[in-house]
């Protein structure tokens, strides 16, 4: 008899875990942690900076959800947690990241922990079904346990190569409860461009993407299949498939263009390819033939036709599906949940926390922070120890 079986070895599952006092079982049809381990490019982008209020309006629209979860766990506690593992953090912009360390390290630190405060680990374990008589009963591919609680860390849909799958939602419904539509979230675009082609792995440092009354800044990256990178990510957060977007691929550097552009004798590519890759010059000489000329030999208005295509380049927005995106938006109904618990409203012992909850955050660190702090909430209604004696 376990006081609680965590199903899933995800952020959220692992944070409970590692908070949960004891008797505590995890099983993962998959190793543990896996998602967690490339976050951020293996960096780990822990959580943000920004203030409470900014924070919760990161989670489009749930994020006031989150105020009980951040209330008891919030970053101070995760940053302090992290050191506790022996790990340092560093802070880009208003980003907290690892500093001495990767996501594999993270992850293997966490299980230590976990394992060294007496809670069970069973990875290549997967839950079949999930039935109560007065307690839960847990059927895996290898075995049958029993349980006071049950804790649904499985995690959303998105990136599948990873092991993401519906299980959660589907041992939610089984329970009587509603899943909010799910959506793929922070996605890059998959976008068949000839100006685009042939450019994978290249990325551009200062970017400014227009939609509606919002630019977006920052870093681009081209890929095999489209656009990817924090500005395209954090975009995919509030466009739809069919949506206008206008790239400046060259930021503030327009200035400096235009300046290089009065030397009339020059040749326009040779121009271009000192603020832009050669491959991508070489696909816009495609598009604009005149390219190769010298100023001097190019009317005003191709000269603006140019300027445009370079500061303000028109793209139909076309979202990656969830074999991309890093986050899902739906889940688990959070009117079927409590807030100051995650416990469900429906039935007696369960709680749900991370991903597969109807919440997702925008890029900056914001969703492991989500699945640290709701991890932490659930662990205390368990019987977890005080945060001091962590």
């Amino acid at each position: 008899m376990y006081n609680a079986i965590i199903i899933g070895g995800g952020t959220s599952g692992l944070a409970c875990a590692c908070f949960c006092n004891k008797d505590t079982l995890v099983l993962d049809k998959q190793r543990i942690g896996k998602k967690l381990s490339v976050a951020g490019n293996s960096r780990v982008n822990l959580t943000n900076l920004a203030d409470l209020d900014d924070f919760i309006k990161a989670y489009i629209p749930n994020g006031n959800f989150l105020r009980d979860a951040f209330g008891v766990f919030f970053r101070e506690e995760l940053i302090d947690f992290v050191s506790k593992l022996g790990l340092k953090t560093q802070i880009e912009n208003t980003k907290v990241f690892l500093s001495n360390s990767n996501g594999e390290e993270f992850v293997k630190r966490i299980k230590n922990y976990i394992i060294g405060r007496k809670a069970q680990i069973h990875e290549y374990e997967r839950v079949t079904k999930i039935e109560q008589n007065k307690h839960f009963f847990v059927h895996t591919t290898k075995s049958i346990y029993e349980a006071k609680n049950i804790v649904i860390a499985t995690g959303g849909l998105s990136y599948p190569k990873l092991g993401a799958c519906a299980d959660g939602y589907n041992f939610a419904k089984s329970f009587g409860h509603n899943i909010a539509p799910t959506q793929p979230f922070e996605t890059p675009f998959c976008i068949k461009d000839d100006l685009f082609k042939n450019l994978d792995g290249i990325s551009l440092d200062n970017v400014e993407i227009k939609y509606k009354n919002k630019i977006f800044s920052g870093n681009l990256l081209f890929t095999h299949f489209g656009l990817s990178g924090p500005t395209i990510l954090d975009l995919s957060c509030y466009t739809k498939n069919g949506d206008k977007i206008y790239i400046n691929f060259l930021g503030n550097d327009k200035e400096h263009l235009l300046k290089d552009l009065n030397d009339e004798n020059k040749n326009l590519k040779s121009i271009i390819k000192k603020y832009l890759p050669k491959r991508f010059a070489e696909n816009m000489s495609e598009k604009i033939p005149f390219i190769k000329k010298k100023i001097l030999e190019v009317s005003k208005k191709d000269l603006n036709l140019l300027l445009n295509l370079i500061f303000n380049y028109k793209v139909t927005v076309e979202l990656c599906g969830f074999e991309r995106a890093f986050v899902t938006k739906g889940g688990v109904s959070l009117r079927e949940v409590d807030p100051k618990s995650c416990a469900s409203k429906l039935v007696k012992g369960l709680y749900f926390c991370g991903e597969v909850l109807d919440i997702a955050g925008t890029i900056g660190g914001f969703n492991i922070q989500a699945a640290f702090s709701t991890g932490y909430l659930v662990s205390q209604k368990l019987g977890s120890l005080p945060l001091k004696n962590i």
